[in-house]
């Protein structure tokens, strides 16, 4: 498997606030009506940035170094530059 920042995924954990109270509203209700899908969707579109990605990216790299191999000193920094990257 190959990693990069310009193909990660988002983790849903950093959404905003804003997100996660539409999508839980939507699964509450059992439909996601046109103005919430509109929303999420505008959400996704303004966080799907550079930072975000490259965060994203360093993050996964982190948890790779801690789950997969228990490196945590190659974990700490990894994670520092998740931090950093972000906004």
């Amino acid at each position: 498997m190959r990693i990069n920042p310009e193909s990660v995924t988002i983790d849903e954990r950093w959404r905003p606030k804003e997100f996660h109270k539409i999508r839980q509203e939507a699964i509450r209700q059992g439909f996601i009506s046109e103005e919430q899908a509109a929303e999420l969707a505008d959400i996704v579109h303004r966080q799907n940035i550079g930072a975000y990605k490259k965060a994203s990216y360093h993050a996964s790299i982190a948890k790779k170094y801690l789950w997969d191999n228990h490196q945590p000193k190659l974990a700490r920094p990894a994670f520092a530059r998740s931090d950093a990257c972000l906004p």
